[in-house]
C-alpha cells in the first residue's frame, strides 16, 4: 500500500512507514510556545511532509 492509495475516513487495513525526520517548531520570541509538529514520511513513489498546528497537536 502506497500513500497515494489512501483515503480518508475508516479503514481496515494498515499502513506502516518510516518515519525519517520529525522535529518541533516552537516561537522563541514568546517563551518557546509550540507552533507545531512537522514530519517527513518516505515511500518508494514519493515523499509526504506535512505539518500540525499546536492547536491540532494533543499532548
Amino acid at each position: 500500500m502506497y500513500f497515494n492509495d489512501i483515503s480518508p475516513g475508516l479503514s481496515e487495513s494498515q499502513l506502516r512507514f518510516r518515519l525519517i525526520h520529525f522535529w518541533e517548531a516552537k516561537n522563541i520570541a514568546k517563551g518557546g510556545t509550540l507552533i507545531g509538529v512537522g514530519m517527513g514520511l518516505p515511500n518508494s513513489t514519493a515523499s509526504v511532509r506535512n505539518f500540525i498546528k499546536a492547536s491540532k497537536v494533543t499532548t
